[in-house]
């Protein structure tokens, strides 16, 4: 099976917040006694989010473009739906 430029941008996509996921949650350092140090973890912590939602933006864009691909629109979604989660938003319908 040969994947094409798209199938692979975001497949890379979802690999990458997956990744993302996985090691905010095991790698969590314990909360240190100097206040500094909280900013800096937060600093950290605010970067990573700012690169994810780009991520997020850049999926959002790319539902709209790819509708008649259904393999192309499962991933999509599929990253969008980790973006929701990750972001705690919540549908309304």
């Amino acid at each position: 099976m040969k994947l094409s430029r798209l199938e692979f941008a975001i497949l890379v996509a979802i690999l990458v917040c997956s990744t993302l996921l996985v090691a905010a949650c095991s790698h969590g350092p314990p909360i240190p006694s100097d206040p500094q140090q909280c900013c800096q973890r937060l600093k950290a912590r605010s970067a990573t989010l700012k690169r994810f939602e780009r991520v997020c933006i850049g999926l959002a864009f790319l539902e709209g473009k790819f509708a008649s691909d259904p393999k192309a629109t499962k991933n999509i979604k599929e990253g969008l739906d980790i973006c929701k989660y990750v972001f705690a938003v919540k549908e309304t319908t």
